[in-house]
This record gives structure tokens, sequence and C-alpha cells, in this order.
């Protein structure tokens, strides 16, 4: 007999059998546990350093190049990338692959330092470190993210996610 025609035949049967799969599928999908994506890291810090009223080129050439210097005198970056528009530069840092979750706050603490040892070369119009941030988002998964604001203990600036 063929599966087609018995199908037909009886098929309250195949009606059960459907009902009972779809509710299997819907009892074992709400099953499946939630944290079973694999966490990862993300190794980029952000620096921002306002300059208020400062063109492109000033912002390039007085504090974006100094912000520059300072991070790239780390032994742990795989490359670094900055903007300057008017008033502000934007420098981000990228850590090599080799460093794991664990060892990442060593990393941001010593980026953190090289650019507020720098901090007296930027010009007096420039935002000093009480309000240069370096944001490092250094924990991910596809639940939920977390990230940390590393700036001096002066600061009242709230995290970003």
């Amino acid at each position: 007999m063929n599966i087609a025609e018995y199908s037909i035949k009886k098929s309250v049967i195949t009606i059960t059998l459907t009902i009972v799969c779809i509710y299997l599928g819907i009892q074992s999908f709400r099953g499946l546990p939630r944290l079973e994506d694999p966490e990862f890291t993300i190794k980029e810090a952000i620096i921002l350093t306002p300059y208020p009223g400062a063109t492109a080129a000033e912002v390039e050439e007085e504090v974006t190049n100094v912000i520059e210097k300072a991070v790239q005198e780390m032994g742990q970056l795989k490359r670094v990338e900055s903007t300057s528009s008017r008033g502000l530069s934007t420098v981000k840092a990228v850590i090599k692959d080799e460093y794991d979750k664990n060892g990442l706050p060593q990393v941001w603490d010593e980026l953190r330092r090289k650019v507020n040892d720098y901090q007296s070369q930027l010009p007096p119009g420039a935002v000093r470190h009480s309000s240069t941030t370096i944001t490092a988002t250094y924990t991910a998964s596809t639940s939920r993210s977390r990230a940390r604001v590393i700036r001096t203990p002066s600061s009242r600036t709230t995290p970003t996610s």
C-alpha cells in the first residue's frame, strides 16, 4: 500500500501524528537553553576627545596625532584607526586576537595610562583627561552586551552599552 493512499484513507491518524509532531516541536523549541550561544570578546576601544571650535585639520594635527602616538606605543595593538572632524577627535584601537577576556582589563588599564600620559601635550582648548572618554567594549553575547567606560576618577559619565 502506498503511504499517500494510506494517509488519505486514515486521515484521523495522519492529523493526530501531525498535531503530535507540532506539539513536540514547540515544546522542544521552548526547552532550548538561552545561553547556549557562545560568548565572544570584542577587542576595540574608542577614544573620544572634544576640541570645541577647532577645524578638522586642527583637531587632526593637535589632538588626533598626539592620541595616536600614545596608543601606538602599546605592543598589544592590531591596528589604530582615527577620524578627525570639526571639534572632535575619534581614535579607535583594536587589540590583537591573542588576548582573551581575562587579559583585556590590564590592556585597557595600560591604554588609559598611555593616553593620560599624553594629556599634557594636548592644546589648551582641548578638553583634558576629565572628559576624554575611552569606551572599551570587552564582552558581548547574543543575549546581552557589557561595556566599560574608562575615565579618570573625577568623571561622572555612566557606562554605555
